[in-house]
């Protein structure tokens, strides 16, 4: 039964949408993460800009605009960006 549900175009496309919202959800993560070891005033903004962002390339993108910030001004900016893109 299982292998007959494997078969199943539905059934793969179902799967790798659930394997891309687990890399999504991640990468989000991995973005607060980042921004909070450096500035842990910024977790609120952080936490809500980056939960509208659906795009892994976005995603990708931001995690390297974050690493390149050296300052919380900088990454402040950076996040209140994200609003932009919406």
């Amino acid at each position: 039964m299982l292998e007959l549900l494997r078969q199943e175009p539905l059934y793969s496309e179902i799967l790798q949408e659930g394997e891309q919202r687990g890399v999504q959800k991640g990468m989000q993560q991995a973005v607060i993460t980042m921004v909070v070891a450096h500035f842990p005033q910024l977790e609120p903004l952080a936490k809500k800009m980056v939960a509208a962002v659906n795009s892994l390339e976005r995603l990708q993108l931001l995690i390297v605009e974050l690493s390149l910030a050296r300052s919380e001004e900088e990454t402040e900016r950076i996040l209140l960006s994200l609003g932009e893109d919406a």
